[in-house]
């Protein structure tokens, strides 16, 4: 944990290994949370994306939206 946030990269890299790992070991319901997470994700990132690309920023809710179904995730049942 640097001083540095990560990038994009760096954030899809660590999902893809987490979903590669998580296929193996994780319960269908942790699989199934982890799926919805990681859509959202994805969705979240691309709409910050059109939004910068016209001049304007998210709204709030928006932005932290996901970070609650990640919460959900790790509250899921093993």
């Amino acid at each position: 944990m640097g001083d540095e946030p990560p990038t994009s990269e760096e954030l899809m890299k660590a999902m893809v290994n987490f979903t590669r790992v998580s296929t193996v070991w994780a319960s269908d319901e942790v699989i199934l949370k982890w799926s919805e997470v990681s859509r959202r994700f994805v969705i979240s990132e691309a709409l910050r994306e059109a939004l910068e690309e016209a001049g304007t920023e998210p709204a709030f809710s928006a932005a932290v939206e996901p970070l609650f179904v990640f919460k959900e995730f790790l509250l899921a049942n093993p």
